[in-house]
C-alpha cells in the first residue's frame, strides 16, 4: 500500500510539472518546452528550464499551445485575449477567448502577442552600479574634478530597499570650486507584482548654491509600466516634506510639496548597450516658485565583464537657486563603472 501511494504520488508530481508547460513545436518536428513570453518582431521568445530563453522565428514554428492569458494583435490590428492551442492545420494557431467559440488564425497573421499572467520581472534580489569619472590637468591650469556615483537595490520579499548617491567635487588652482552631495534612501513595499508604496529620504548639499543640506520626507505609490529583456519604466507620485538650512542670508524654508519620479532604461537594438532617463520633480504647494528638478540621461555602453563606460547629461534646475547663481546647472561626465 505504502509503495503504491509513493508511486502515486511520484506521478501526480510529475504530471503536475508538465500538465501546464507551453510548447512550440517547429517544422522540422523538434519541440520546445517552457513559457511562451511573446511575439515580437517576428519572432517567438519561450522560456525554458534548460536553457533560458529562446527566441524562435514565426515563420519556422508549426505549432504553438500556452495555457496563458494570451492578448494577441492581428496585422488588421484586431486585438484577441485568450489561451493558444494548436490547431489541426500546420502554421495555425486556435485562440480560446474564454467560454467564446475557438478562432483559428495562420501565424502569419499574427502581428504580435504577449503572456500578460507572467509576472513582472523585478531586479535581482541584490543588483547596482557604481561610476567614478576623474579629470586631471596640470600645467598652465592647475585643476581636478571628481564625479561619483552609486545606485544599489536589494529585494526581500515583498519589501525593495534602495540607495542612489551622487558627488561632485571640483578644485582649481588649490581652490575648490565646486562642492555637491545627493542622497536617496528609499523602501518599497510591494502590494501587487507592479505597484507599490514607498517612504523615502532625500539629502542634498550644494556648498556654492549656499545650500547646507535640503532634507526631504516623503511616501506615495509607485508602479512598474514595463519591465522586460528591453524596457524598464516605473514612476512614482506622492506627497513630501521639505527641510532647507542655507547658509547664506537666504532663510530657511520648510514646505510641503507634491512629489513625482520617473526611471527608464532600454537595451538598444537587442545589445547590451543601455540608454538610460531619470528625473525627479519637487513642487511646492506653500509656493510655486519652491520648484527644482533633478536629472539623468546618458548612453551605458559595455567594456568587458561587468565593466561598462557612461557618457551622461546632468540636469539640476531650481526656480529660485539663490543670489548670483543660474536656474539651470548642467553637466557632461564620461565616467568608468561596474555593474552587478
Amino acid at each position: 500500500m505504502l509503495s503504491i501511494f509513493r508511486n502515486s504520488l511520484i506521478l501526480l508530481l510529475l504530471f503536475s510539472g508538465v500538465a501546464h508547460a507551453d510548447w512550440v513545436q517547429l517544422k522540422n518536428g523538434d519541440r520546445i518546452s517552457g513559457q511562451v513570453i511573446n511575439l515580437k518582431e517576428g519572432k517567438v521568445s519561450i522560456e525554458t528550464a534548460y536553457a533560458g530563453k529562446i527566441v524562435i522565428e514565426s515563420e519556422q514554428i508549426a505549432k504553438i499551445e500556452s495555457d496563458g492569458k494570451i492578448s494577441l494583435t492581428l496585422t488588421d490590428e484586431t486585438t484577441l485575449q485568450g489561451s493558444l492551442k494548436p490547431a489541426q492545420e500546420e502554421g495555425y494557431i486556435a485562440v480560446q477567448p474564454g467560454e467564446a467559440d475557438v478562432q483559428t488564425i495562420a501565424l502569419g497573421d499574427l502581428s504580435a502577442f504577449k503572456n500578460e499572467s507572467l509576472p513582472v520581472k523585478i531586479k535581482p534580489p541584490f543588483s547596482g552600479h557604481a561610476s567614478l569619472g576623474i579629470t586631471s590637468e596640470t600645467g598652465n591650469t592647475e585643476e581636478t574634478e571628481m564625479d561619483g556615483v552609486t545606485e544599489m537595490a536589494n529585494v526581500s520579499g515583498e519589501n525593495r530597499y534602495s540607495l542612489d548617491m551622487t558627488a561632485e567635487y571640483k578644485e582649481a588652482s588649490e581652490k575648490t570650486t565646486k562642492q555637491k552631495a545627493y542622497a536617496r534612501l528609499q523602501w518599497d513595499r510591494f502590494m501587487t507584482d507592479v505597484r507599490y508604496l514607498y517612504g523615502r529620504g532625500v539629502f542634498e548639499h550644494d556648498r556654492f548654491k549656499d545650500l547646507n543640506l535640503r532634507t526631504t520626507l516623503g511616501a506615495g505609490v509607485g508602479q512598474h509600466l514595463l519591465d522586460d529583456d528591453q524596457y524598464r519604466l516605473l514612476i512614482e507620485g506622492g506627497l513630501q516634506w521639505v527641510f532647507e538650512n542655507n547658509s547664506s542670508d537666504k532663510d530657511d524654508r520648510n514646505f510641503p510639496a507634491l512629489a513625482w519620479r520617473l526611471d527608464y532604461d532600454q537595451n538598444l537594438f537587442d545589445t547590451d548597450f543601455i540608454f538610460f532617463h531619470n528625473h525627479s520633480i519637487n513642487y511646492g504647494l506653500a509656493n510655486d516658485s519652491n520648484f527644482f528638478i533633478l536629472a539623468r540621461t546618458g548612453l551605458r555602453m559595455p567594456l568587458i565583464d561587468a565593466l561598462d563606460l557612461t557618457l551622461e547629461h546632468r540636469l539640476d534646475w531650481e526656480d529660485e537657486p539663490g543670489d548670483g547663481n543660474k536656474k539651470a546647472d548642467q553637466k557632461y561626465i564620461l565616467s568608468l563603472g561596474y555593474g552587478w
